[in-house]
């Protein structure tokens, strides 16, 4: 009988230790970590490789172990924990554990997007407000983050992650913190400047912030820190309002743009520089890049600079470009149309630059590139030579003989030298030879004027000559040389 009542005590104890436990929420936050963890308790236990889970990356965060002594048999206890960032409902899949070479699988379960709500707490208080609550597209509004906290407590470390809003841009106002005290709480405030990229009813979601806090009923302890715990505090969500910008108008606020040419006549060939500069206040970063379409010539561009900065809660900011223009016959730069929305008035505001008329006059090819020239062959004059007659001893004659040898030694070497070094090198090409002699940053753009469209990297050069007011010419002509040598041109 007491056989028989130990047989069915080892099948229990092996049964309960078998056992494969999955341990989460059923619900999670939206942006927040969600953790789940697998325990198995067995001799041999193998987990599955968990990737993925409703396609977002699953990150193993470490696994624990204990070791228990049932009658003599080592039972290992071992848990896994994983996480992961969750976007909307899903479905813990089934899991596949395999405990002493029997299969175990855990059980499905569905899980639900909590809905945040602002935390009450007697030590902690989290409030979130906008200077605006309608708002156009594109509209900027300040928001303010006021986060307090009781003056006696001991608070060992802050975390703050500004959210990444849906369809709301977000930029910190970083002269605009501040830390008071108020009553028994400490206070500090943050602003952000938001602006809503599209219309209709959007969210600021609720912000969290981790407080870790000395837990004076926390008696794990070590020889250097307190016993501590983490409290997450919750803040208030908001709504926005958001209306649409008229039809074909992305930019609301005030701007004005100007325009400038270096020059209204040039050459043949030369070309002119044109700059962009567009100022003002609002969503400066909305606007479309310019671009100029002019037929019959060649256009060079550099990459649109936009800077910005906020200046009395407002987006403040320019965006400037420059252009290289390359024409053989009159040609028209057209004005630039500038649209934007205007909330004072309630009005589209349209504000167009100056359009320019450039004449190009024709140049003498001939004249241009006088570099192609020959040539000329140097006169022939008659030189008279004077025959001087020396008379020297013995000893200079020897002396003289000596020095004649290691002369005509020392010519046979050059000789030579120099046969084996003409072996070697090659002759300069035409344009190579043209570039080198060429003097200013217009000799060489005129030498190069055939080639354009030819290779993508000295169009590149050229249009840095034309560009570059100062410029070092040397270095510039050795790259072009380079270039023209690896094209064989």
């Amino acid at each position: 009988m007491k056989l028989y009542f130990k047989l069915i005590f080892l099948l229990f104890t092996t049964f309960l230790y078998s056992d494969v436990l999955l341990k989460s929420n059923d619900s999670f936050i939206l942006n927040e970590n969600f953790v789940f963890e697998l325990e198995a308790q067995g001799s041999n236990i193998e987990f599955p490789d968990i990737k993925k889970i409703d396609n977002q990356v699953v990150v193993n965060l470490g696994t624990s172990r204990s070791m228990t002594n049932i009658n003599g048999n080592i039972i290992n206890k071992i848990k896994k924990t994983y996480s992961f960032k969750p976007q909307n409902n899903f479905t813990l899949p089934s899991f596949e554990v395999k405990v002493d070479g029997k299969v175990y699988r855990t059980e499905e379960k569905i899980i639900t997007q909590q809905t945040v709500k602002k935390s009450q707490l007697s030590n902690f208080d989290f409030q979130i407000s906008l200077n605006k609550s309608s708002l156009y597209v594109g509209e900027e509004a300040v928001l303010n983050l006021k986060f307090k906290y009781k003056k006696d407590l001991e608070i060992v470390d802050l975390s703050f992650l500004m959210p990444i809003f849906n369809d709301i841009w977000s930029k910190k106002i970083e002269e605009q913190n501040s830390s008071y005290k108020e009553n028994d709480f400490i206070v500090q405030e943050l602003n952000f400047l938001i602006s809503p990229q599209k219309s209709g009813l959007l969210e600021v979601p609720s912000i969290k912030i981790e407080a870790k806090v000395v837990d004076m009923n926390n008696y794990s302890y070590s020889l250097f820190s307190q016993g501590t715990k983490t409290q997450k505090i919750y803040s208030n969500s908001l709504k926005l309002d958001v209306k649409p910008l008229p039809d074909n108008v992305n930019l609301i606020g005030k701007f004005d743009i100007s325009t400038s040419i270096s020059r209204e006549e040039i050459d043949e060939g030369e070309s002119i520089s044109y700059k962009v500069e567009i100022n003002g206040i609002g969503n400066i970063e909305d606007i479309s890049d310019i671009k100029l379409k002019i037929k019959d010539v060649t256009i060079f561009e550099d990459k649109a600079k936009i800077q910005t900065k906020i200046n009395n809660n407002k987006n403040v900011g320019s965006y400037k470009k420059s252009f290289s223009i390359i024409a053989n016959k009159d040609f028209e730069i057209p004005t630039i149309e500038l649209t934007y929305f205007d909330k004072k008035t309630k009005k589209v505001v349209v504000k167009k630059s100056k359009n320019y008329k450039v004449k190009v006059k024709k140049v003498d090819k001939e004249v241009s590139f006088k570099g192609l020239e020959k040539a000329k062959v140097e006169e022939k004059k008659e030189i008279i030579k004077e025959k001087i007659v020396y008379k020297t001893s013995i000893k200079e004659m020897i002396l003289f003989f000596i020095f004649g040898i290691l002369f005509t030694i020392l010519i046979f070497g050059l000789y030579f030298y120099v046969k084996n070094r003409k072996s070697v090198q090659k002759d300069d090409l035409p344009l190579v030879k043209l570039i080198k002699i060429s003097k200013t940053d217009n000799e060489v753009i005129k030498l190069l004027l055939p080639y354009i469209g030819y290779n993508k990297t000295l169009d590149e050069m050229i249009f840095k000559l034309e560009k570059s007011e100062d410029i070092d010419l040397k270095n510039i002509k050795k790259e072009i040389i380079k270039i023209v040598e690896s094209l064989n041109l």
